[in-house]
């Protein structure tokens, strides 16, 4: 896992954390006497999901990234993301005749 991520990580899982406190916290205030609507729940409801979401989602982007790839994979991947190098010309087609250009006088 790179340095960056695991920096990255603190600030994530630390706001993930408030977005759980936020959805307790709603859900708290609907269950008061004095509450008599149904926002706070459905904004509590929708935090939890979002938060958990993120959170689930952040885990399994972790797990994979310190599980190490099979040679198999490595080479496949390798060869489908290369950055090799292509010049213009090889992008033109052999029609290069047909386009017209201004004549100087």
């Amino acid at each position: 896992m790179s340095s960056r991520l695991s920096f990255l990580l603190i600030f994530l899982l630390g706001a993930y954390a408030f977005q759980l406190c936020n959805a307790y916290s709603l859900y708290l205030i609907y269950n008061e006497d004095s509450c008599k609507e149904w926002h706070p729940f459905v904004v509590g409801l929708i935090m939890a999901f979002v938060a958990a979401g993120n959170l689930f989602t952040t885990l399994y982007v972790v797990r994979q990234k310190c599980t190490r790839l099979s040679p198999v994979k490595r080479k496949h991947l390798s060869k489908k993301y290369s950055m090799k190098y292509v010049h213009a010309s090889d992008l033109l087609s052999d029609r290069s005749e047909d386009v017209p250009t201004r004549k100087m006088h």
